[in-house]
């Protein structure tokens, strides 16, 4: 068991605590949702140390549906994993969306007489994407993201996405105590 012990030990002290410093690069961004063929637009705040990543997305986006076209915000948190280092860094992420849906006249739970467009549906969602440092933290980032839809059924009208997006963040650094 001591000798257990003294191997963690030893381990973590190799730790190389620089690489694991925490990180926040709020990013603005312009896309295009190629299933739908509209574009999108936002912000997305990723916060990392390491290998692991996070990320919170506040999204602007716009379609043509059945009762006319709608512009409207989403929000989604991500959670997975990133390679590489300050020059370029790769990452994959899942996570969850709020995303619109049309619920029809006869859903179950529904008593209205009208068929009705609202954000309220939470989808999955997977994404991965690059950020290439410009200059000192100042970097390029671009990504590509896809809605996991579930299918509506005869009483709801659901909304795909594929996007392909390109933005610009500044990386915050933070130092151990």
């Amino acid at each position: 068991m001591c000798a257990m012990l003294s191997m963690v030990v030893a381990s973590a002290q190799g730790v190389d605590l620089e690489k694991w410093r925490f990180h926040v690069a709020p990013t603005v961004y312009g896309g295009y949702n190629c299933l739908e063929s509209t574009p999108t637009a936002g912000i997305a705040i990723p916060v990392y140390a390491g290998l692991i990543r996070a990320e919170a997305e506040l999204s602007y986006n716009m379609h043509d549906t059945s009762l006319g076209h709608y512009n409207y915000f989403t929000y989604g948190h991500y959670f997975g994993m990133q390679y590489g280092n300050d020059k370029i860094k790769g990452y994959a992420l899942i996570g969850a969306t709020t995303w619109p849906c049309i619920t029809k006249v006869g859903a179950p739970y529904y008593n209205g007489n009208e068929d009705y467009f609202s954000v309220c549906d939470i989808q999955g969602k997977i994404k991965c994407g690059v950020d290439v440092t410009l200059y000192k933290k100042l970097f390029l980032n671009a990504e590509l993201g896809y809605v996991l839809v579930s299918d509506g059924g005869q009483y709801y009208e659901t909304f795909n996405q594929l996007a392909i997006r390109i933005g610009i963040g500044w990386r915050f650094g933070f130092k151990h105590a």
